[in-house]
């Protein structure tokens, strides 16, 4: 076993989950405990880490240090004659422990390959959405969730129109943090670029600083004023606007994309029939999976869950990570990763905080086709 002292290369030795201070030994027992338990998924006996101390420790030694370890509610005996696993309370301190260290990055080629797979996707939002779950499921081999910005929330500052062939138009509408929204609609008539251009001008004098819903309902209001009878240019700028806002969402929740669900299937962590058949019906129930990652969105850096910590009874044999994503000044939406209490966490954590980072990156970077 290694020593992890608390140093410029490990940090701290924690406190235990009632404040009680862990002696060095036990910090270390714990921690080797825990990797035997992500690797194997079985319980951890005293002879198995007899083996591999490098402080040589007898079997009888580390089985006391597992005794005080699960008084303090950090180890369980599953059976009697079974060795001890992690508790709720044990990966609490391995999660803190891996936050609160400044080295923590995917490997370069991992990086790499999810820039180049979203790159992939041309920056069309719903296609960066889908890609970035699968590659949270990929990586992590649990199951990928991605809130995709709720574009209600997005804030009208210009709009500019481009001609396409013959009525069709792209209309692409810029918030202050440069988040874009591109939506192709069809004119009545042809209309120049020119005219476009007066018509994007009295869009962007009358709708700037408004929420597209907002903007929507200054719309119709001034569809009802006389103003439009006489002013032939206003009247068919706002019937052109009227086609760009109504195809956009104004109340609904964030789409939600999910990759993965059936990794859960090989967890032998799910082995219940019952546990099954909840996690699945948590994933449907799309609602309440915004609700729970929303949370995220009012915090900085990554959040996790583990098991007790879920307020969902049906995600208490989980843990549940999630990161806020967007652009300078403004968060758009979550990434998260479902999985069993016992995940990777030293590999999940440094993958949500790429993913957050590469689809803050392409989404304040779009600027042509959707």
């Amino acid at each position: 076993m290694r020593s992890l002292r608390g140093s410029r290369d490990h940090p701290p030795i924690p406190l235990g989950p009632r404040g009680e201070m862990l002696s060095r030994r036990g910090w270390e027992i714990l921690q080797a405990v825990i990797q035997c338990h992500l690797e194997e998924g079985l319980p951890v006996g005293s002879h198995s880490l007899a083996r591999v101390s490098s402080e040589h420790l007898s079997s009888a030694t580390i089985r006391s240090v597992m005794a005080e370890l699960e008084e303090m509610g950090l180890l369980s005996q599953p059976h009697a004659s079974a060795g001890r696993v992690p508790t709720d309370g044990a990966y609490r301190l391995h999660v803190d422990s891996l936050l609160s260290s400044p080295k923590r990055r995917l490997p370069p080629n991992a990086e790499e390959g999810i820039n180049r797979a979203l790159a992939g996707t041309h920056g069309a939002i719903p296609s960066v959405m889908e890609e970035a779950s699968r590659l949270l499921s990929a990586f992590s081999g649990n199951v990928g969730v991605v809130l995709a910005p709720d574009i209600s929330r997005v804030v009208f500052e210009k709009i500019d129109f481009v001609r396409l062939e013959g009525r069709r138009l792209l209309a692409v509408i810029v918030d202050p943090a440069g988040v874009v929204t591109h939506r192709l609609i069809e004119a009545r008539e042809e209309i120049a670029q020119a005219e476009l251009d007066r018509m994007a001008g009295l869009l962007a004098d009358e709708f700037s600083g408004l929420t597209l819903p907002e903007a929507r309902a200054r719309l119709i209001g001034l569809m009802a004023e006389d103003k439009t009878r006489y002013d032939q240019l206003l009247a068919q700028a706002l019937s052109i606007g009227e086609k760009v806002l109504e195809g956009l969402p104004v109340a609904e929740p964030s789409g939600v994309f999910l990759d993965g669900a059936s990794n859960i299937l090989g967890q032998p962590d799910f082995a219940s029939t019952l546990q099954m058949r909840e996690l699945f019906q948590a994933f449907e129930e799309k609602g309440r999976l915004v609700e729970i990652l929303s949370r995220c969105l009012e915090q900085e850096g990554v959040m996790v869950r583990i098991g007790s910590e879920n307020e969902d009874p049906r995600l208490r044999h989980c843990a549940v990570l999630a990161a806020p994503y967007g652009v300078p000044g403004r968060v758009l939406g979550t990434v998260a990763i479902i999985g069993p209490t016992r995940m990777q966490y030293a590999k999940a954590i440094p993958l949500l905080e790429t993913l957050s980072r590469a689809l803050g990156l392409i989404i304040g970077q779009q600027d042509s086709a959707p």
